[in-house]
């Protein structure tokens, strides 16, 4: 596929992705997602360049999800008590 092709299909243009692919331009993660769609792989292999991970990143982006995961929990937690708190002082809503 060529720089025009994928520029047309992120609709942007060729200079803009030419500047993603040489890394002048940091790639967002909607940009990465679209990326992926356009060649038909996971995020991973963009990454990866299409080879495969070795254990010890496969181990390290497992815990950076576990990790993840646990803070969402927490995140909602902290949420849950701000509502209690608040409905405390002013009452249900």
């Amino acid at each position: 596929m060529t720089q025009q092709q994928v520029a047309l299909k992120l609709n942007c243009s060729v200079p803009a992705y030419s500047k993603l692919e040489t890394g002048a331009t940091d790639v967002t993660g909607s940009r990465l997602i679209q990326l992926a769609a356009i060649y038909n792989c996971g995020i991973d292999k963009i990454f990866t360049f299409g080879e495969p991970l070795d254990d010890s990143v496969e181990r390290k982006i497992a815990e950076l999800i576990n990790e993840l995961r646990k803070t969402k929990e927490e995140l909602a937690n902290l949420q849950h008590k701000i509502i209690k708190l608040y409905e405390e002082k002013y009452g249900a809503s």
